[in-house]
This record gives structure tokens, C-alpha cells and sequence, in this order.
């Protein structure tokens, strides 16, 4: 329950509990919407007999009475303690004391009048008792549910002897009759409220009546709080103090349970967070609890109208804040209910729930009261959570992205771009290991990955972390020794090894702008990014062995007839020439049958090495079969003498160096050339050279 709504029923109660008729009327003179059961036990009609109808209290005798004073009250007067006659429902006439207060609108108009009705026809029975005679007024005097005093006054104008008390003053305080009649006042008065007596007789004095509270103290020692309607009587040619004093103990006690029920509710609502507020419509007038404004880092007086609160919405929240509300006050949801960031007088934004509704309304006026809570901490680790699931699902999706790289710089380019949607970053890079060095093979976008310094194995935080397998986090590069970096804008860093196969690096121009959650996501993508590495080396390594020769490490007949098609496409397609030159080893199995087959691999490895050397890059190495090579040379025509020569120069150059064999080695050699204005197909042209080697090997 809101401070608002607690309030609202503690105020009902007491005036339930009021033992004054309270009620309210309108400019009309209607009763509105109060008619407690003081005023119900007073007068004798129900509430439900009373509410939207004239005040029925008002004798006919009256009504001009009645119109003039509440013409006073509509003009802005309000009057206490006026003395009127009255009828009960049953027709019978009593004495009242009327005090009124206004309610005005912003506009300064009287909306609302509260009357409180005090009955007096028992003091007005003990005044008229009084003049007529000592037995009515003692009879009177004895019955009074209050303790009733009656005391001298000193020629200071202070409390004298008793004259008279009633028997609930014995009951209540323990003194009899005869011991009262030899005190005074100041003897029942506890001392630390002595020094009220003075004002008291003083107003008493100059206003001829007054009602305070004091603490008196009973025979027993016990402190009973009283109140105390005090007024001068003129009796037999002498002033004399009549005072009523009612035992309030109750009333105190509740007062106190009050008091104590609000404070454990505001210290419960400062441990939860909570604050209460409530806006007044149309009007926007607000009344906010000091703990808002303090939450937000705001004095109290900062908050007089509700677009006091609302100006520091965030404005991505504005709206919606402003739709829930409207749709509250149109019906349209049972309660207004949202979630916004505001801004705190630091400049920060923090995340509250306000949750109100309506609970008053009646015209053109509508009170919405709620509560506002603190729920920062909790968004903040929701959205965290949220963006870390984000952030994973990404890491998920770009797993399938990695699986579909074929080649390792297509796969950490992509790497790049998935780790620039996880990682708020500057610059990132990705090192691969060649020889002693981590070579960068993809960097961030307007970065060159080839024109990057490599880093060695040994080096730098690059080094560090490749070498140690772990990762390394900093919040300020400028703070690193170990950083190798030339520029001086980065600050927070990460640097992760991949595996066996490199090393991972971030960067940011903000200090401390890497967390351990983001150091969490990087190694769980650098952990993917090692899989899928060693994935795409392995189905390279597989391709490799598919398509070439275990022994020359050249490539196979099955990778050369792959081939031979695309060439002869090539071919077709531009016009350019193909030429063919097919070359066995002379002797090969003299070779193997003297030096054994050991020696005849080494000599094909040879070969397979003059041949690799000595031709064009666009030209295709082949081993054909057993001793047998072929090389492809696409657009080439009479250039193929000039590689025969080489090779022949070559090859004598290394049997002049060579050891493994005691004679020279000579290859048989043949050549062919193709063209689609040939009238024969590429097979033709193929055979032909494998023709042209056997002529070549049998002379």
C-alpha cells in the first residue's frame, strides 16, 4: 500500500472516530461525500439519507441563518466555534459549535466545506443550569461522561482552589472529592508542562474560553493526558474557570501507533527502494516523497509539477511513459504501469518502475497517486544479460559463416567482421604463425592486413600470449611495457592466442572499455576460429594429397585431366595457344635394376625439381606415370625451345655436380602444340608429344 493510500485511510478513520459530526457540503449546501457516525449518532439520519441532498439539520427557523453563513464560507471566510440551534431526524432541537474550513480550487474558488459540529447543549444546559439552580446544575455536572473542574481564580488571573469537580474527575485521577476540594489546578498539572499555564489563563482570560491539552497526574503518580475546554462563569458575582477535561490517553496512544506504523512504512519503502507520488488533474500540481528526489539526487523543492519529473525522462522512453499513463486515464488499462530511465542530477540515467492508478475522481478532477521503484540494478543486469545473449547467438550464427570458408584469410576476414558486432573495438588483427614470425592476415576495415609489421614469436603481447596459451587484458596500453604497438590512441587491450596456429588482438581509445564478459566472448571466438582452422589446413592437406604425387610432391595425372579441361575452355574461349611437352627418363630401369629403387626415386625427385625450376609459374608440373613428366604451358607457342634449351643446360649442369649416378642422366623429350583453328582435338596435340618423346628416345 502507497503513503498516499495509507494516509487517505488513516484520515477516514479518524474522522470515523472523530467524536465531533464531521461532515462536508458543497456550494450548494449539499452533502457531498462525508457524513461520519458521530454526525449520524448526533443527528440521527445515515449517511446514504444525507449524501447529494440539502444539510436536513437546518431548522426552518434557520435557513436564513443557515444561507448567511455559508454565504461567508463561498466568500472566503471560515469561522470556528459558532454557536447555532440545530434538529435532530427525530425533530428535537440541540446545541451545536460549528467550525468550517474552505477548500478552494486553483482558481481560488470554495469547492469544498468541511464543517465540524461539536455538540454543546450540555454546556449550554450547565450554563442554564447554573442561573436556574445549584440541584439541576449538580445533577448535570455529576453525569458528564468528562471530568468536570470548577475553580477560583486568583487575583492574577491564575487556576485557585477547586470549588467543585464531578465524580469522573475522582474516578479518573483517584483523588475523593474532599482532597480536591483542597487542592488546585497546579497540583494535578505534571511539572514539565507547568509552564503552559500562564498562556493558557491568558488567552482564558482575554477570549473568555480556550481548549488545550496538558498532562495531568493522578494520585497514583500515573500521567493521563487530557484536553481541556476551559471558559469563565460570572456565579453568584464571581468568576469562576469551568474546565471539561477529557481523558485522551486512547487518542494519544493511537497518535503514537501512527506515528511509529508511518515510520516503519518509510524506513520499509527506503530498504525496497520505493517512493511514492501523487499528480493532480488537470491542474498537474504533484506532491513527491522526499526519498524520490533523493534517488535522483534532486532537493525536494525541485518537484512541483509533474512535468518536473517527466522533462527528465530519457527521451527514448518519453512516450511510451506518457501513452501508459493516457491510456490509465481513458480506461484503457487498469493501471498505469511502466519502465523508463530518468536523468539524475549527475547526468547519469537510472532505470525506475511507476506503477499508479486513479484514486480520486469526480468531474473535471482526477487525483492519480502510485509508487516509483528503483529497479536500476535489476535492468541493468537484465539488459547486460540480454546483450550477452545477443552477442552469443551472433558467435553461434558465425560459426556456420566460419564452416563455410575455404580458405584461412576468407576466415579470419569474416572473423573481423563478426568480432566488430560482438566487441565495441578500434582495431583488431589476426596473426597467423609462419616460420618464427606472426604474420597479420586480416585486420580491421580501412586496414591493410599484408602492410602490418609481423611480430615475433617472442615478442610483444602478441608473443607473450601465443607463447603462454593465455589470454592477456589491460585497460591502458600506454601503461605496458610489453606493448609493441607505434600507436599511441589505443588504450584498453586484448591480445588471445589461437591455438597453435596464432594470436587474436583488440584494441579501443577508451580506457577500461574491455570487460572480463568481453574477454569471455573473444576466447570463445578464437576457440571457434582455431577449430576452423585446423579444418580448413586439413582439407587442404587432404586436397593436396588427392591431387599430387607423394614422391615429386608434383601434380598428378587425376589433377592434370581436371585441369586439361578448364585449359582447353581457356583455350577455346580466347584463342590462345596450349603447348605440350612430355619428357621421360632415358635409362630409368637400368637405374633401378643397378643403383636400386631407392636411387631411381631420388633421380625422379631430382627431375621433378629441374623441371619445378625451370618453367613459368602459369605452367603445370605433371607427373604422368612411373619415369614419365608432362608440362602444360598455356599461351605459349615458340617459346617452348627456349625452356628445352634451359632444361638441357640445366640438366647437364647437374650431372657435372651430381654423385648418384656414374654416367650422365638424359631426358627424352617431346613437344606439341594446340589451337582451336587446329582441326583436331586437345587429345590429338597430347598424343602427339607422347609420339614425339619415344621418336626422341629411340635415337
Amino acid at each position: 500500500m502507497n503513503e498516499s493510500t495509507n494516509t487517505k485511510k488513516i484520515l477516514s478513520s479518524l474522522i470515523e472516530a472523530a467524536p465531533l459530526a464531521v461532515f462536508d457540503l458543497d456550494p450548494e449546501g449539499r452533502v457531498k461525500s462525508i457524513w461520519n457516525d458521530a454526525a449520524k449518532e448526533m443527528f440521527g439520519w445515515k449517511r446514504e439519507e444525507v449524501i447529494g441532498n440539502r444539510l436536513p439539520l437546518v431548522p426552518e427557523n434557520k435557513t436564513e441563518e443557515f444561507e448567511e453563513l455559508l454565504n461567508r464560507v463561498l466568500a472566503g471566510d471560515s469561522f470556528s466555534g459558532v454557536e447555532v440551534k440545530r434538529e435532530r431526524k427525530d425533530g428535537s432541537k440541540i446545541d451545536v459549535s460549528i467550525s468550517t474550513a474552505p477548500l478552494k480550487d486553483d482558481e481560488g474558488r470554495v469547492k469544498r466545506i468541511m464543517s465540524f459540529v461539536e455538540e454543546i447543549t450540555l454546556k449550554k444546559q450547565l450554563e442554564r443550569s447554573l442561573k436556574d439552580s445549584e440541584r439541576k446544575f449538580r445533577e448535570i455536572f455529576n453525569h458528564a461522561n468528562d471530568a468536570i473542574y470548577l475553580h477560583e481564580l486568583t487575583d492574577e488571573g491564575l487556576p485557585g482552589r477547586f470549588v467543585e469537580v464531578n465524580e469522573v474527575a475522582s474516578e479518573t485521577l483517584g483523588y475523593s472529592k474532599e482532597e480536591f476540594l483542597s487542592m488546585s489546578p497546579k497540583e494535578l498539572d505534571a511539572e514539565e508542562e507547568s509552564e503552559k499555564v500562564p498562556e493558557v489563563m491568558e488567552k482564558l482570560s482575554s477570549e473568555g474560553q480556550t481548549t488545550f491539552e496538558m498532562t495531568h497526574r493522578a494520585k497514583d503518580g500515573t500521567k493521563v493526558p487530557v484536553e481541556i475546554s476551559s471558559r469563565i462563569l460570572e456565579l453568584e458575582g464571581e468568576k469562576l474557570a469551568l474546565s471539561i477535561a477529557r481523558d485522551i490517553s486512547d487518542r494519544r496512544r493511537a497518535e503514537r501507533q501512527l506515528k511509529e506504523s508511518r515510520g516503519r512504512l518509510e524506513a520499509a519503502m527506503e530498504a525496497g527502494n520505493l517512493a511514492w507520488w501523487r499528480i493532480e488533474l488537470p491542474s498537474g500540481e504533484a506532491t513527491f516523497s522526499d526519498l524520490k528526489a533523493e534517488m535522483l539526487g534532486y532537493s525536494p523543492e525541485r518537484f512541483e509539477h509533474y512535468t518536473d519529473f517527466t522533462n527528465l525522462i530519457h527521451p527514448e522512453d518519453k512516450e511510451r511513459a506518457m501513452e501508459a499513463m493516457r491510456f490509465h486515464l481513458e480506461g484503457k488499462e487498469k493501471r498505469y504501469e511502466v519502465e523508463y530511465r530518468i536523468r539524475k542530477k549527475n547526468g547519469f540515467y537510472k532505470w525506475f518502475r511507476d506503477v499508479g492508478s486513479l484514486t480520486s475522481f469526480e468531474d473535471d478532477y482526477k487525483e492519480v497517486t502510485g509508487v516509483v521503484i528503483d529497479i536500476d540494478r535489476r535492468k541493468k543486469a537484465e539488459l547486460r544479460l540480454e546483450d550477452q545473449r545477443t552477442k552469443l547467438k551472433e558467435l553461434h550464427d558465425a560459426v556456420d559463416r566460419f564452416q563455410q570458408c575455404e580458405k584461412e584469410k576468407n576466415l579470419c576476414n569474416v572473423a573481423v567482421q563478426v568480432t566488430e558486432r560482438v566487441l565495441d573495438f578500434d582495431l583488431c588483427t589476426f596473426y597467423c604463425v609462419e616460420d618464427d614470425n606472426l604474420v597479420p592476415v586480416a585486420a580491421t576495415e580501412g586496414m591493410e592486413a599484408d602492410k602490418l609489421t609481423p611480430q615475433k614469436l617472442d615478442e610483444g603481447l602478441a608473443g607473450e600470449s601465443f607463447q603462454t596459451k593465455r589470454s592477456i587484458l589491460g585497460d591502458d596500453l600506454r601503461e605496458e611495457e610489453r606493448a609493441s604497438t607505434h600507436r599511441t590512441d589505443l588504450r584498453a587491450y586484448m591480445s588471445i592466442p589461437i591455438g597453435e596456429v596464432g594470436v587474436f588482438q583488440a584494441a579501443s581509445r577508451q580506457v577500461g572499455s574491455f570487460n572480463k564478459t568481453d574477454l569471455e566472448l573473444g576466447e570463445i571466438l578464437a576457440g571457434h576460429l582455431h577449430e576452423e582452422i585446423k579444418r580448413i589446413r586439413l582439407e587442404e592437406e587432404l586436397r593436396q594429397q588427392a591431387i599430387r604425387d607423394p614422391l615429386t610432391n608434383l601434380y598428378n595425372r587425376r589433377y592434370f585431366n581436371e585441369t586439361l579441361k578448364k585449359e582447353a575452355h581457356q583455350v577455346k574461349r580466347y584463342s590462345k595457344p596450349l603447348a605440350f611437352l612430355m619428357i621421360d627418363v632415358n635409362k630409368f630401369k637400368e637405374i633401378n635394376d643397378r643403383y636400386s629403387h631407392q636411387t631411381g626415386d631420388k633421380i625422379l625427385k631430382e627431375v621433378a625439381k629441374l623441371l619445378k625450376q625451370n618453367v613459368r609459374s602459369a605452367d603445370t608440373v605433371v607427373r604422368y606415370g612411373g619415369d614419365e613428366f608432362l608440362i602444360m604451358m598455356p599461351e605459349t607457342n615458340g617459346g617452348v625451345t627456349n625452356i628445352l634449351d634451359r632444361l638441357n643446360e640445366e640438366l647437364d649442369r647437374w650431372n657435372q655436380q651430381s654423385e648418384l649416378l656414374d654416367f650422365s642422366l638424359t631426358l627424352a623429350m617431346g613437344v606439341s602444340h594446340w589451337s582451336p583453328r587446329q582441326n583436331r582435338d586437345v587429345e590429338e596435340a597430347l598424343n602427339e608429344a607422347d609420339r614425339r618423346m619415344y621418336e626422341d628416345k629411340g635415337k
